[in-house]
């Protein structure tokens, strides 16, 4: 992981409000295009738009001549920044291909139902507004740490700013 970061494949960035972070996005990037694996925000800045502020940023990094990149997908499913500001979408689907290999099938089915369950439960943590206050409490018994990789965006590194915005 750490190889393409460094040739910028693979992409993290965070926007920071102080010391605090408060919207990711991870993702790659093949030749021109730029997949975005994950995104996220904290609620608790949902009034300062830390998700659309951090996007903007990534669009203008991403559409330097250093990286090349001219089209950005930000995956499946629907939501409304992504109907505000894309220029076209397209009905898609996950297919898996296997060998006919069980234990391998088996392994991978697994893994995909755990990740289902993973994006179920975590949907449900922010419904129940817990999720913020339960990455803090790890946060703070030092469980978790986020950590921006190097050389990813200078520019939104932390700051002394208490509101959402990246320098």
């Amino acid at each position: 992981m750490a190889n393409l970061a460094r040739n910028r494949l693979f992409l993290g960035t965070i926007l920071w409000c102080g010391s605090t972070p408060i919207a990711f996005d991870y993702g790659y990037r093949h030749r021109d295009l730029y997949n975005t694996m994950e995104t996220g925000y904290d609620r608790t800045y949902s009034p300062y738009s830390p998700g659309l502020l951090l996007l903007f940023k990534l669009v203008r990094h991403l559409y330097t001549d250093e990286m090349g990149v001219h089209v950005i997908d930000l995956e499946y499913g629907d939501a409304e920044y992504k109907r505000r500001f894309g220029t076209s979408s397209y009905e898609e689907t996950i297919v898996n291909v296997y060998r006919h290999r069980p234990s391998i099938r088996m392994w991978l089915e697994l893994i995909a139902e755990l990740n289902r369950v993973y994006r179920w439960a975590v949907a449900i943590l922010w419904q129940l507004g817990i999720k913020g206050r339960l990455r803090r409490l790890l946060q703070r018994k030092r469980v978790v740490e986020t950590v921006a990789p190097p050389d990813t965006m200078p520019e939104a590194q932390p700051g002394p700013t208490d509101k959402p915005e990246a320098r």
